[in-house]
């Protein structure tokens, strides 16, 4: 006859494993997942009533980021500032983040200057 010891030890060990496993995807979500860019300025919909323009944030997760094909550094935060000059009328700056694993991300930001 079996004991309640016998059954409680396959549970403890199964219940282990499924612990470091799932332990090991949150640990593990930021490079499967991934570059992310988060825009501070400027805001879309707000136009620009100046040439110069600041496009500030914040990026997580990336090795490589550029900013309309020019590539950007960031603080050891993920903080970056680049100043740029909108022509008038409408145009579009493109940022992109790709990791060391080749996942990538891209943000449009449509702006219109008036003046």
């Amino acid at each position: 006859m079996r004991t309640a010891s016998h059954y409680l030890r396959p549970l403890f060990i199964i219940l282990i494993l499924g612990g470091a496993l799932v332990y090991g995807y949150f640990q593990a979500r930021a490079f499967l997942d991934g570059p992310v860019i988060l825009l501070d300025s400027p805001r879309e919909g707000v136009p620009l009533t100046s040439a110069l323009f600041t496009v500030s944030g914040t990026i997580r997760n990336a090795a490589f980021i550029s900013l309309d094909g020019r590539q950007i550094y960031t603080t050891e935060e993920g903080f970056f500032r680049e100043q740029l000059l909108a022509p008038l009328g409408y145009t579009i700056v493109t940022l992109k983040a790709r990791d060391r694993f080749g996942h990538s991300a891209e943000k449009e930001i449509e702006l219109v200057r008036i003046k």
